[in-house]
């Protein structure tokens, strides 16, 4: 769910059609490795594979349009090593360890031995996009996944420190969940956070598990269907990040744009979202769209417009904001400039507003707004 609002300067045309405009504009990206089986809300940047098969071992991006960059496997069991481009670091609590047809946790006591690639009870794996990976995202991913002596595997996902989906396995009834039993001990597990994330974190509760690349040929997903591939994949993204403080500006064309997200109203903790902020003209209307992915009803946000020139004239077009019924004309906050507030029963208002001449005939109109939530909700 994307929860964003819109400010707009349109001529005076009837709310239906341009709340219609509105929607339409906003865009749900489609990957462009997906079919009906596996779409992607985000914008498409690849997908990661690891693919393992015993003699050709590597992390391999690939992207349509773009040169695959793969980073070959090497090094020992307790030494693993990926040749540049370094596109994922592999950590835990010990050192990363390789072992048969997956990754794990090395200890003194599997040391050279095939148990290097299992993560046993209380150990845990972090994958970690790194190098030209490092400022994208996983939106969705297939993992291959080898069950040794039936446990749990807890599975965590993070953008940076925060926390933004979690997962499990339990594997203790199935009849074949034992070392090496082939494809019949490994299970496809798909992961599809709410919000983006760049770090996974694989945690032995019980039992013991590795993480594959498909050597065993383990039944793909919809996403490695596509893809004619039983690899792990990771479905990548890249996506913009704002948290409380931070600052998301935008120049396109003739607009020039700056939202700020300030602190939440309450107690309630603030975490990274995925901000959009779109420019869009639509049947000669100009607007510009905004808002948290997931929303946050106690977001606040100050927020600043430079809109291209137009015609001068007395009284100027008065812009309109629109919160999903249609566009109505915003109203001026109540407060002072240092300490605005909204007016009753609004969630956006409008702080300043500046127009100076440009020549030929036409002024340019800046304005800041203050607003709190995400009052317009579509799925």
């Amino acid at each position: 769910m994307r929860q964003t609002n819109g400010v707009v300067r349109p001529l005076r045309i009837a709310a239906a059609v341009v709340a219609t405009a509105i929607i339409a504009s906003v865009v749900l990206f489609e990957g462009s490795q997906a079919t009906s089986a596996y779409s992607s809300p985000f914008p498409d940047e690849g997908v990661l594979h690891l693919h393992i098969d015993g003699t050709s071992n590597y992390f391999e991006w690939q992207k349509d349009g773009q040169i695959p960059q793969r980073s070959g496997l090497g090094g020992t069991r307790c030494a693993p090593t990926l040749s540049a481009p370094p596109l994922v670091a592999l950590s835990g609590g010990k050192s990363a360890g390789f072992g048969d047809l997956g990754f794990g946790i090395c200890t003194r006591a599997n040391d050279g031995s095939s148990a290097a690639g299992r993560i046993d009870p209380g150990e845990s794996l972090t994958l970690t996009l790194a190098g030209g990976l490092a400022a994208k995202e996983v939106t969705y991913a297939e993992l291959d996944i080898e069950a040794k002596f039936g446990g749990v595997l807890a599975v965590k996902m993070y953008h940076n420190t925060t926390q933004v989906g979690s997962d499990s396995i339990d594997t203790s009834e199935a009849p074949d969940s034992s070392p090496d039993n082939g494809a019949t001990d490994n299970i496809r597990l798909v992961l599809q956070p709410d919000m983006p994330f760049n770090k996974l974190v694989l945690t032995a509760v019980s039992g013991a598990f590795s993480l594959d690349g498909g050597g065993d040929g383990t039944e793909p997903g919809p996403l490695g269907d596509d893809l004619l591939t039983n690899d792990s994949v990771f479905q990548l993204t890249d996506i913009d990040f704002l948290s409380c403080g931070e600052t998301a500006p935008l120049t396109e064309g003739s607009y020039q744009i700056s939202y700020t997200r300030g602190n939440n109203v309450s107690t309630t903790p603030c975490t990274d979202k995925v901000f959009v902020l779109d420019v869009t003209t639509v049947g000669g209307n100009q607007g510009v769209q905004f808002g948290l992915w997931g929303g946050d009803p106690d977001a606040t946000f100050t927020g600043s417009i430079t809109w291209p020139p137009e015609p001068a004239a007395i009284p100027l077009r008065w812009t309109q904001i629109d919160f999903g019924d249609g566009p109505q004309d915003i109203e001026w906050c109540g407060g002072t400039l240092a300490a605005p507030s909204l007016p009753l029963g609004e969630q956006w208002c409008l702080v300043t507003h500046h127009a100076e001449i440009v020549g030929g005939g036409q002024v340019r109109v800046t304005e800041t707004y203050y607003g709190q939530g995400d009052p317009f909700t579509w799925h």
